[in-house]
């Protein structure tokens, strides 16, 4: 904000509040512990957005929330595929951390899926 002080002409882009009508449902997926974006930020973007938002909730740590359990994983995963989103206030328990890096093949597989069926004219 401070950079914007004494700027001589107007901001091309200045922050405003968000503006979402008529959407599918959408999923804001976040940590309690978000050291980036705080978790804070995500309810009052959901605030903003309206009924159409549902908020994730990861009582763990870290910035990416995919990834960091079953539960996360599982909710995410449907709401790509199907956009399914979970019941208000759902929250997953923090995991944890294993010490191999998850790498989320059946995701990628569902979409492969996905694209091969709408593809068909299924």
């Amino acid at each position: 904000m401070a950079g914007c002080l004494g700027q001589p002409t107007p901001i091309p882009n200045p922050q405003h509040r968000l503006r979402v009508d008529a959407t599918p449902p959408i999923l804001l997926a976040s940590s309690l512990n978000d050291p980036a974006t705080g978790y804070l930020w995500t309810l009052s973007t959901a605030k903003q957005i309206g009924a159409e938002a549902r908020v994730l909730t990861y009582e763990g740590s870290g910035h990416s929330v995919y990834g960091r359990s079953e539960c996360t994983m599982g909710a995410i995963d449907r709401y790509l595929i199907s956009q399914s989103v979970p019941a208000d206030g759902v929250r997953c328990p923090q995991a944890r951390p294993s010490i191999m890096p998850r790498i989320p093949y059946r995701l990628l597989d569902a979409i492969k899926l996905s694209a091969s069926t709408r593809a068909a004219g299924w």
